[in-house]
């Protein structure tokens, strides 16, 4: 009988051990759970506040760029160099001269082997060679720049032979800015 009642006693406190062994485990699971989404959250502020960061290096840069220089050639030359390869591929800068005539002042390629090919686009927008719907005509009237995300399918939609120096250069996607308020004069931009 005392074997019994012992053997009943060790189970029962077996099963309480047990019971206890899995509270602990579920509190170590919750634990670990309640870890690791600190972590994400810590991981993600850092990230927020990194691009954050980057992004006020990149306009505190930009904005030394344009107030260095009162040449506007020289200045936007330099904006140029410095859009590629932080924000952009390739750049092309024209500015709009007396009579609405464009004269482009500025490429830039983050790819040297690809100079050629800027020069071809820059000479197909030149504004005596666009067409009624190019987008470059659209961003005018419109007078604000237009994002173009989906360059294969603008190409399709919009004004064909627009897009195909740009698709040969290889991008995916085009942002037009036309008449930028740096200079006295109208300044057009295509990147």
């Amino acid at each position: 009988l005392e074997v019994d009642e012992q053997s009943h006693a060790l189970a029962r406190h077996a099963g309480e051990l047990e019971q206890m062994v899995q509270a602990r485990t579920h509190e170590l699971v919750l634990a670990n759970a309640a870890k690791d989404d600190f972590l994400k959250a810590r991981d993600h502020a850092l990230t927020v506040a990194q691009r954050a960061q980057e992004r006020l290096a990149f306009l505190g840069e930009a904005t030394r760029i344009l107030v260095t220089s009162l040449d506007p050639v020289e200045t936007l030359t330099r904006l140029a160099r410095f859009l590629v390869p932080t924000l952009a591929d390739y750049c092309i800068i024209s500015m709009t001269i007396k009579g609405g005539m464009s004269r482009c002042i500025a490429m830039m390629h983050a790819d040297p082997e690809c100079t050629e090919l800027l020069h071809r686009l820059a000479g197909r927008i030149a504004p005596d060679r666009i067409s009624a719907g190019h987008p470059m005509v659209k961003v005018q009237e419109m007078d604000r720049a237009v994002w173009y995300q989906d360059l294969a399918h603008a190409a399709k939609t919009v004004d064909s032979g627009s897009f195909e120096a740009h698709l040969a250069l290889g991008a995916e996607s085009v942002i037009i800015a036309m008449r930028i308020a740096l200079l006295p004069s109208p300044i057009d931009i295509a990147a």
